[in-house]
């Protein structure tokens, strides 16, 4: 190691000249919410997950669980959501916005856990009851914005799809 550069710089410039084919390799052999937390480490690791150019961009992703990852969410292209039927969003800080968006994009949901998220208020889940068509569970405990009339929209929702 030159003796002009700290360890610190030396381990930063030694891992950006590690060839992008060997990072998008690593990061193929990690799941779904690993790949969702690294892509938020630098602009360059997003690029290599979610970026024109990924192999990993392509995967369809069937099931996300991104709980208690704060606002991890916002790193994750809208269109990966496309083919989820189960997101566990548990614990996280979305906002009414990006979970109308998300759940406008995942068509296919049959499970969501969005318990304990302070941010979210019954209005956001009566505007996208309509999109949940596939829906058989939903989670929405320790929402303390939530009503019964929560509970009541998607029994209706449940009873009106059964008949």
């Amino acid at each position: 190691m030159p003796k002009d550069i700290t360890p610190f710089q030396f381990n930063i410039k030694f891992s950006m000249d590690v060839s992008s084919v060997l990072w998008v390799h690593v990061f193929s052999y990690l799941d779904e919410k690993d790949q969702a937390s690294v892509s938020g480490v630098c602009y360059e690791w997003w690029k290599m997950i979610f970026g024109k150019l990924s192999v990993l961009r392509e995967v369809k992703w069937q099931e996300l669980d991104i709980s208690g990852r704060g606002r991890l969410y916002r790193f994750i292209p809208l269109k990966m959501f496309s083919t989820l039927e189960r997101l566990n969003m548990s614990e996280t800080m979305t906002t009414n916005a990006h979970f109308r968006q998300m759940v406008q994009e995942a068509r296919n949901l049959q499970s969501v856990n969005i318990a304990n998220c302070p941010s979210l208020d019954q209005s956001c889940i009566f505007q996208v009851k309509e999109d949940f068509v596939q829906l058989r569970h939903i989670d929405i405990s320790g929402n303390a914005k939530f009503t019964i009339l929560t509970v009541h929209v998607f029994a209706l929702v449940k009873i009106w799809k059964s008949s």
